[in-house]
């Protein structure tokens, strides 16, 4: 029996991008290794990182 599953990538993301707002962190990269099937990423997560990336 194959079983489909996706990432709950969310959750990872949103506490990396909390991680990348301290000092020693802003300049950091995050890396997310995936089949690619993650589903919907929230729009708060997503505006988090675009002010990261800024």
């Amino acid at each position: 029996m194959l079983i489909a599953g996706s990432t709950d990538v969310g959750k990872a993301l949103e506490k990396g991008v909390e991680m990348m707002s301290k000092d020693e962190f802003e300049k950091s990269d995050l890396l997310v290794i995936s089949d690619g099937d993650f589903g919907e990423i929230s729009q708060r997560i997503v505006g988090k990182m675009d002010k990261q990336r800024e």
